[in-house]
This record gives C-alpha cells, sequence and structure tokens, in this order.
C-alpha cells in the first residue's frame, strides 16, 4: 500500500475531481505513542480534504489469527506488540483487549466528529460490546 502522504494527495485529487470520499483506519496499530501518531495524521488530514466531502470513516483495530501469529513470530522474533496484550477473540482472532480497543475508537471516533461533525462510522469486525462501549448501536 501507498504511504499514508501518497494517500493524502490521491484523496485530495478525488475531493478537488467532485467525489466525496471515505477514510478507512484499519488496520489501528495500539503501538507505543499510538495517541500521537493518530492525532498528527487527523491533523494532516484535516488541512488538505474538505470535510464536507468526506462520505464516512471505518475503523479497526489490528487483528490476527494464530496462524499469522506463528509466522510473525516466526519471520520477526524480536517483534513485539508495544506493550499492547493481545487476547483471542470469540472468533479466533487476536485482538487487544476489550478496554484498549474502546478507549482507542472512542478517541479517534471524537476527534473524527470534532472535525466531521455526524459522519457514518462504522467499526470492522468489532464486537456488539464495544460497539455499546463507543455509543454505537450494533448495526447487524
Amino acid at each position: 500500500a501507498d504511504p499514508p502522504e501518497a494517500r493524502i494527495a490521491a484523496a485530495a485529487r478525488c475531493q478537488r475531481a467532485g467525489w466525496r470520499v471515505g477514510l478507512r483506519f484499519d488496520p489501528i496499530v495500539a503501538a507505543e505513542a499510538w495517541e500521537r501518531s493518530y492525532d498528527k495524521l487527523l491533523e494532516e488530514l484535516s488541512q488538505r480534504l474538505d470535510p464536507g466531502r468526506i462520505a464516512d470513516v471505518s475503523l479497526g483495530v489490528l487483528r490476527y489469527d494464530a496462524a499469522l501469529r506463528r509466522i510473525m513470530r516466526r519471520r520477526w522474533p524480536r517483534l513485539g506488540t508495544g506493550g499492547t496484550e493481545y487476547q483471542r477473540c470469540g472468533d479466533g482472532l487476536m485482538r487487544p483487549s476489550r478496554p484498549i480497543r474502546s478507549a482507542i475508537y472512542r478517541r479517534l471516533l471524537a476527534r473524527l466528529r470534532a472535525w466531521l461533525g455526524d459522519v457514518p462510522a462504522e467499526f470492522c469486525m468489532e464486537t456488539p460490546a464495544v460497539l455499546r462501549d463507543c455509543g454505537v448501536h450494533d448495526a447487524r
């Protein structure tokens, strides 16, 4: 995938051509100082994109299955999770704990809403409990 700067530039070009764009934050990595990194990204987005031409946003934390975990550990034995504890969820995927996911989503959604107003937001592969934690009703 292209780096964030190239993606932002492409989104700005699409907006200038008259298109509405969606913002996809997936996977959100709960690494050390993630708040600062995502705040910086949102600041850059707000400077480059027209909020009136944002159609929707999508949020999803990093999640992976046991097979990918084995591959990651084999390829990068010293790769950590930035101090974030991952746990197996009901669907078999590894995710940060519910309190961490809920805190991430609440923070990002609050900042997005401050910039974009009541933009439609969806949460990728998330549990009803986390959606409730974030004040979002499960659409399933």
